[in-house]
């Protein structure tokens, strides 16, 4: 990963940075979005709202991937989402390379939209990580739409997906 700051180009990916971190796989078309995420601080009992930046999948000239890395310091310190982590994509999403994301903030109840929407079944959240004990339908919530893209074989995907991270119910991003 490299970034560009109007007169230079500086290499973001963790290698040879000393700080640790996961170092991110060479890739082609992969996803990139801002989103927003929250840092604990458990002496205040408070949530600080961090600018998030995401790279999903995308294709190491092999095979298409379906890994999520995540930086909140600007791509100084990338890290790796888990499989079966709260931020890892669900089984049913297929790796892709150039698909498209976008974030829209709307309303949380989907059942409203005019489209008819196919539920996936989400992890259950355990109750002592709940910060809500009913869903918020009226204020707007940053959804995640990603569509189009490739598989292995190059055939192109015609599907949209929509979601949205519960973001103060996930372990903070460091």
């Amino acid at each position: 990963v490299w970034g560009f700051d109007g007169e230079n180009w500086v290499s973001l990916n963790n290698v040879n940075g000393g700080a640790g971190g996961a170092p991110i796989t060479p890739r082609e078309g992969a996803m990139f979005f801002t989103y927003y995420t929250y840092k604990y601080h458990s002496s205040l009992d408070y949530y600080t709202e961090l600018l998030t930046y995401f790279i999903i999948g995308g294709s190491d000239g092999t095979k298409v991937l379906n890994d999520i890395y995540t930086t909140t310091d600007l791509g100084g310190f990338w890290t790796k989402a888990e499989d079966g982590s709260s931020l890892s994509l669900p089984k049913d999403i297929k790796g892709r390379a150039f698909a498209s994301a976008v974030v829209c903030e709307e309303s949380l109840d989907i059942r409203s939209s005019q489209m008819s929407w196919n539920l996936l079944e989400s992890p259950v959240i355990p109750t002592g990580m709940r910060r809500y004990t009913k869903a918020l339908t009226t204020e707007p919530v940053p959804f995640i739409y990603m569509f189009g893209g490739v598989d292995e074989n190059g055939d192109l995907y015609d599907e949209v997906w929509r979601g949205v991270i519960t973001r103060l119910t996930f372990e903070p991003i460091p």
